[in-house]
């Protein structure tokens, strides 16, 4: 219960703060919490970080001198650049994996032992660590991550009492202009150069080999990410192949006894052709998702600016209006001019709602052109294939791997049974199995069992070309479904916005009249 009123007292602490933001310009509007930028709320005993998933906007954020224990509810502040979390109870460093912009970060006076867990924030610059109880000062070289870092502060902490603690910072991060408050002096940077050279550059190559690695890593995952969301992922080599017989011993003693790599080749040669096809048509439909935007924001843009231009029209004769009525004496007359004014009011919104609505049947139009284009793009994909390796099968959903089955599986499985029947005849002949494995004796010793088991494979690849085919075409269908979802689901979320702001806005020029009674 207490737990839940202290959350509860988060999400008010926040509502004043914002209000206090909001009385320092009277003029201006409530602000929402996605128009925050700065919010601050030090001296608060709070304990629970809650209430700022709305606050996406938010680049300062201080939560200094309270009572928290954990860092968590950051997660929306994709915008952060300063956190202030200094005079707290926090022991960990943790929830900071969504502040990829965060800049500065000041963990001052708490219970920490170790930094860790920021490797998602892309160019920290200040670090704040003073009194902590970090003891390992190896673990400040976690910072070198951080090529543009150049003020950190660890006074206090138990690893600054070594005696060659200056030495090692200087040495380590040679760009510091501040390090616990104060400019390195050049004498120590000197001596700390000399002092960890061999160190430093046995640091630095074990750094290069990891950087090296970590980019190979990450192209790599690049690369397979462009393959998957093209749905041609190990089409460019043997993995489909060979995946046929996984899990299965005897199939792949099987094919090492009839030598199926000319098979092989030969399946490469065509998933590869098709793997090229598939990234041509994928770059075909990201172009068409970029139009699919353009047209959007275009449109958005428009509309916007029609939606300006008449409330400004409205805004320079409603003034005409007002200022008739601060000169009108007679209560009639006023009545009758403010009758007007409300009219006009609500002409104006109505006019606001048209436009929006013609925004909205734009969208839609360029949601079902899109949808027509990716489909229509689906279509020739499948029908290219079909010139390419023509068969007499013609249902889109089953086609991409078709030629394969048709050109290549038939081929395979008469190619392995005729194989089959040559070495069945060796083992049969005891004189002429000698130069054979015992696993491959032992297969094909009895007629039966080879002949089930090459059936079995047949069938087995069959269904393996299917299930890859189906994938493709299902994974780019529901890739399409997904994305119109997505931006049908954003544009809403602005329709409703702009309604209420037009409703809001109607309201408050109703509101003014009032003075005028």
């Amino acid at each position: 219960m207490a737990e839940e009123q202290q959350r509860r007292g988060m999400s008010e602490l926040i509502l004043q703060a914002v209000k206090r933001q909001d009385d320092d310009d009277e003029a201006a509007p409530p602000a929402e919490p996605s128009d925050v930028h700065h919010l601050t709320l030090e001296y608060r005993n709070i304990k629970y970080i809650e209430g700022l998933w709305g606050f996406t906007s938010l680049t300062e954020l201080h939560l200094n001198n309270n009572l928290i224990d954990k860092i968590l509810g950051l997660d929306h502040l994709i915008n952060l650049r300063k956190l202030n979390l200094s005079f707290n109870r926090i022991r960990k460093m943790e929830g900071l994996q969504s502040l990829q912009k965060l800049k500065s970060l000041n963990l001052s006076d708490n219970r920490i032992a170790v930094i860790e867990n920021l490797d998602a924030i892309e160019d920290l610059t200040h670090f704040f660590f003073a009194n902590n109880l970090l003891e390992q000062l190896d673990n400040v070289l976690y910072l070198r991550r951080f090529k543009n870092i150049f003020t950190i502060n660890l006074f206090g902490n138990p690893a600054v009492d070594d005696d060659d603690y200056k030495h090692f910072m200087a040495a380590y991060f040679p760009n510091l202009r501040f390090l616990d408050h104060a400019v390195p002096d050049e004498t120590t940077k000197s001596e700390a150069s000399e002092k960890y050279r061999r160190v430093l550059d046995e640091t630095r190559s074990g750094e290069l080999e990891a950087r090296e690695a970590d980019e190979a890593r990450r192209r790599r995952e690049a690369q397979m990410k462009y393959h998957k969301d093209a749905f041609v992922e190990f089409l460019n080599g043997p993995r489909l192949f060979q995946s046929m017989s996984e899990d299965d011993p005897e199939t792949e003693t099987l094919h090492r006894a009839l030598r199926v790599s000319p098979l092989l080749s030969q399946t490469v040669a065509l998933c590869t052709q098709l793997f090229e096809t598939g990234l041509a048509e994928y770059n075909r439909r990201e172009s068409e998702v970029k139009s699919l935007h353009g047209g959007l924001s275009a449109a958005a843009a428009f509309y916007q600016q029609e939606q300006s231009r008449r409330v400004e029209a409205f805004d320079r004769e409603q003034g005409r209006r007002t200022s008739k009525l601060q000169q009108t004496s007679d209560p009639g007359a006023a009545a009758v001019e403010i009758g007007r004014c409300r009219a006009e009011i609500n002409r104006l919104y109505e006019s606001l709602m048209a436009l929006e609505f013609q925004l909205v049947h734009q969208v839609k139009v360029n949601i079902e052109e899109f949808d027509d284009n990716i489909s229509e793009m689906v279509e020739n994909f499948v029908r290219t294939a079909e010139e390419t390796y023509p068969v007499s099968y013609h249902d889109v959903t089953n086609m991409y791997f078709y030629y394969i089955q048709v050109d290549l599986e038939d081929d395979y499985y008469c190619s392995l049974k005729e194989a089959a029947r040559a070495t069945l005849a060796k083992v049969a002949k005891d004189t002429e199995a000698k130069d054979l494995p015992s696993e491959v004796v032992t297969l094909f010793s009895d007629k039966d069992a080879v002949m089930d088991l090459l059936i079995t494979c047949h069938q087995n690849h069959i269904a393996k070309l299917h299930n890859r085919e189906n994938q493709l075409v299902e994974g780019i269908n529901a890739w399409k479904v997904a994305l119109i979802k997505e931006i049908q689901d954003e544009e809403l979320r602005l329709h409703r916005v702009h309604v209420s702001d037009f409703l809001k806005h109607r309201d408050g020029l109703t509101e003014r009249l009032k003075k005028f009674h």
